[in-house]
Order: C-alpha cells, then structure tokens, then sequence
C-alpha cells in the first residue's frame, strides 16, 4: 500500500547509500548546516513563518491561494500537510500532501543530506512530519520505514520514536531494546 509518491522507501535508501558510499566515501553523517533554502519566494517563507507561529488558518487560507497557481510548491504541500494533521485532523489528505512535498524535495535534490544547496533541515523534519502522521494512522510499518529511512541519512537517530511503533506491531523485545537504548 503506497503511502506517498512514485519511489518507494527502499529504493531512496539504495539511492542514499550508493551516494554516500560513491561521493562521500560511505559517511551518511549529518552535513554541515544546510545552505539551501527550502523557501524560494517570500510568500513561502510567510507560510513556513505563520506554521512556526500556530497561525494554522491564516496558513490554510494563504496556502490554498499559493497552491492554486504555484501547484509544485514543496513549500506549500507541506505547509498544507501540516495544517491538515494538525488544525483540521485530515490524516489521509495530510499525508498525501506532505507525500507530494517529498517527492517534489527528492525530484529536484539528491535525498543525500551533504548535497550542495540541498535544504535538508526541511527534509529531515518533512521525513519527521509523515512519520508522526503515519501513526496516528496506525500504519506502524510505514512509520518504521520512515523512521529508518530518517535515521539513515541524519544523525541522531530516532531510537526512542521506533520504540511505540515496534510494541504496536507486537515486537515487544524490540519495543524495549529501543526504549532502553533511547533512556
């Protein structure tokens, strides 16, 4: 059952592997900060700066305006995503547009984070955001892939987040592997 866009986890991880180990010699460590920028109007700066506020309607009403002639916004599906999730409860239209904002993020930068002008702060926390709506979803698989596929490519790892998903699936040894390594 696909979750979001075209690719499918594994072969973004393939992909962020084969890069680190050809251009980086196998480091798939945090990079440097970033210096892309995930925003490249003002208007999505505004959108990010009203999520970062909680202004969530003013964001949803500014965002549907934005989406209707800029339907590519990575920016915008996201911040819409996000709006969904946490103002209206909308979890399967949430996902699907922070799905759309990760594809349209890993269509025009490499996943790996040193990329040069890659924003990957926004990555990493649009890799966070599909998680956290994954289980509210109770799609407990999809969420560990998530988290692994984050945990892959930046540092640190999410050890305590897999800890919830694992019990819900009955992986109970594992659930507490991870809650004492986290502790």
């Amino acid at each position: 059952m696909r979750r979001w866009g075209s690719k499918a986890p594994w072969a973004a991880l393939l992909t962020a592997v084969l890069l680190g180990i050809v251009i980086f010699g196998g480091s798939a460590s945090r990079a440097e900060p970033p210096t892309g920028q995930a925003a490249t109007t003002t208007e999505e700066q505004e959108l990010l700066e009203l999520l970062e506020k909680n202004q969530l309607v003013t964001a949803r009403r500014k965002v549907d305006a934005w989406l209707r002639t800029h339907p590519d916004s990575m920016v915008g599906h996201y911040v819409l995503g996000r709006v969904m999730h946490e103002s209206e409860g909308n979890l399967p239209q949430a996902m699907r547009h922070l799905g759309k904002a990760l594809d349209i993020y890993e269509g025009q930068y490499s996943v790996h984070p040193r990329s040069p002008g890659a924003p990957w702060l926004f990555h990493r926390e649009l890799l966070y955001a599909i998680q956290g709506v994954a289980q509210r979803l109770e799609e407990f698989d999809y969420q560990l892939e998530i988290l692994d596929y984050h945990d892959l490519l930046y540092d640190p790892n999410l050890i305590g987040e897999h800890a919830w998903p694992l019990m819900r699936l009955g992986k109970f040894s594992e659930a507490r592997e991870a809650a004492r390594q986290a502790a």
